[in-house]
């Protein structure tokens, strides 16, 4: 068997965001399947009215999901002992995602806009980096490299052996993003009378996104 060192080293690399994704989830349940759909589909639709009004590309509003299922409920009956189904309806959920250029005060438009199409939706914001991403990747790969080498060449020192050719290196990607999920909106008034609302928005200072890089490599000890 090979006399080894292997030594794991990490990459980070930290930028600002810039890119911001509102994720808008719309469900409804109703006994009727064709009630169901049309409803979410009216409210979709509104949905992607009131973001094309102040400003964002309609090609950057897409559904990221979109399916539609029975809902039931385990009843016990006392009478036969046992547990039934009962069936409470069809619920169709839409999942809606819009991304435009970090921008704090347009974030602060979208939300508004959101809030008087009163429509309820699930709210998440996201902060993401999308120019450049295989540059900051790359760069990441690079330090973790670096510093395994670094670790390596310490530990050979250190017992006195040499490094020799590398015979594994195995490596893997994280990005760290940052978000912030909002209840579902019950009314206006209560959405804009919440501390999470337009104007707290316009006034954010988000973190910067993190790529981190993993490598572990296998070196060769010679003598």
């Amino acid at each position: 068997m090979d006399k080894i060192i292997r030594v794991t080293g990490e990459g980070v690399v930290s930028v600002p965001p810039d890119t911001i994704c509102v994720s808008l989830s719309v469900r409804v349940l109703d006994s009727s399947y064709s009630k169901s759909l049309s409803e979410v589909d009216k409210k979709v639709t509104l949905l992607k009215e009131s973001l094309k009004k102040v400003g964002v590309d309609e090609k950057n509003i897409v559904t990221q999901d979109f399916r539609i299922n029975q809902r039931v409920d385990r009843v016990y009956q006392e009478l036969t002992k046992k547990y039934k189904d009962k069936f409470l309806g069809y619920e169709t959920s839409h999942l809606l995602e819009a991304r435009f250029d970090y921008d704090t005060n347009m974030l602060g438009e979208v939300v508004a806009a959101i809030s008087k199409a009163d429509i309820e939706p699930r709210l998440n914001i996201s902060f993401e980096v999308k120019k450049g991403r295989e540059a900051l990747e790359e760069k990441a790969l690079r330090a973790a490299v670096e510093n395994a080498r670094k670790d390596a060449q310490v530990l050979a020192d250190a017992s006195q052996v040499k490094l020799g050719d590398i015979l594994s290196i195995n490596h893997s990607f994280s990005e760290v993003k940052i978000s912030r999920p909002a209840p579902a909106v019950m009314e206006k008034m209560a959405y804009e009378e919440a501390s999470f609302n337009s104007a707290s928005l316009r006034e954010i200072n988000v973190d910067d996104i993190k790529f981190d890089a993993t490598v572990t490599i296998d070196w060769e000890i010679s003598k």
